[in-house]
């Protein structure tokens, strides 16, 4: 919405612009903020979960690396000295979250939530300052996944959308304008009828 504020105006509220004419000032046509909380809203992943689910089971495993020779296959030992470390650490975490589990320390998540909460933290939202404009992101290995993965989000949230803002007033509204375009519309034929008529 664009406010434009005549000299006189200013001259009221002390902002007295000089020579230079009016001062414009600009507002969002909406609450940004609304947006980004359906954007944030957790059930938007669930609701794509098994897609999702399908598509990346869908991507094939990334070919084996070639077999190395001499120095190349010496220090491809030496890099994989910290993942076997990793591993050893990954499978003593395991036992340790076992452990807790069965002694009722701690509850085993279910893998879809595990995987949702992976995909939410994989969304990335910015609301774009002075603007109507959030820039979303999904960063993902896989870049042909990520592309179809915010596809999906965003097509789900465009659905979101219009069930939260659905009302019986906005049908209403449109209603009316409708009836009073086609009413128009019949004014404009029944003129343009006696207009040729007069004109022979």
């Amino acid at each position: 919405v664009l406010v434009g504020i005549g000299r006189e105006k200013l001259e009221d509220l002390g902002m007295d612009p000089g020579p230079v004419g009016n001062v414009v000032f600009q507002e969002r046509a909406q609450n940004i903020n609304n947006e980004v909380e359906i954007l944030r809203d957790p059930a938007l992943i669930m609701r794509v979960l098994p897609e999702l689910k399908q598509r990346l089971d869908a991507i094939p495993p990334p070919a084996p690396p070639p077999a190395r020779t001499g120095l190349r296959a010496v220090v491809a030992e030496v890099r994989q000295q910290p993942k076997a470390a990793r591993q050893w650490l990954k499978r003593i975490e395991d036992q340790v979250k076992d452990s807790l589990i069965s002694a009722g320390l701690m509850q085993r998540v279910d893998p879809d939530v595990a995987l949702a909460v992976q995909f939410y933290r994989a969304l990335s939202l910015t609301a774009v300052k002075e603007t109507d404009v959030i820039a979303i992101g999904f960063t993902w290995d896989n870049p042909v996944f990520a592309a179809e993965a915010l596809n999906l989000y965003i097509d789900e949230y465009q659905k979101q959308h219009l069930r939260v803002y659905a009302s019986k007033e906005s049908v209403a509204f449109y209603q009316t304008q409708l009836e009073k375009a086609q009413a128009d519309l019949q004014a404009v034929e029944a003129a343009q009828t006696a207009f040729m008529r007069s004109g022979g």
